[in-house]
């Protein structure tokens, strides 16, 4: 993320509210982004009023969607190595899994039995693909 220097009025809020200290300002300079520590969290450009920081979209992790069997799909995300803060991975792998889920419909005759089971937490469903 580039912090552009004609917008930047070095207030140090960017500094202030980054978790990872990726962000890096000496006294009375612009401040100094350091990617390879940066999660991505975006609290840097969201909390400078200036708009002087730019997103640029970077690959943080990956998601895998994998067929288990006839009727069950894994959905997982793996983060980059050395990223620390895998809130935004787990936030896209969550978005993805909705999306997905939206696309298959659930058939599920209702008898007591599978009642039973939903309420002790124990019910695993069966997803088919529309």
């Amino acid at each position: 993320m580039p912090i552009y220097q004609y917008q930047c009025q070095k207030c140090g809020k960017c500094v202030s509210v980054c978790r990872q200290n990726a962000i890096f300002q000496a006294p009375g300079q612009y401040p100094q982004i350091f990617p390879e520590l940066c999660s991505a969290c975006g609290a840097c450009w969201i909390t400078c009023s200036q708009k002087a920081i730019k997103t640029k979209k970077r690959e943080i992790g990956r998601i895998y969607q994998n067929k288990i069997s006839e009727d069950y799909y894994l959905i997982t995300g793996e983060a980059n190595a050395l990223l620390e803060e895998t809130g935004p991975v787990v936030a896209e792998v969550r978005e993805f899994a909705q999306k997905f889920d939206s696309q298959i419909e659930i058939k599920i005759p209702y008898s007591k039995k599978i009642a039973k089971a939903y309420s002790k937490g124990s019910l695993s469903l069966s997803l088919k693909e529309v």
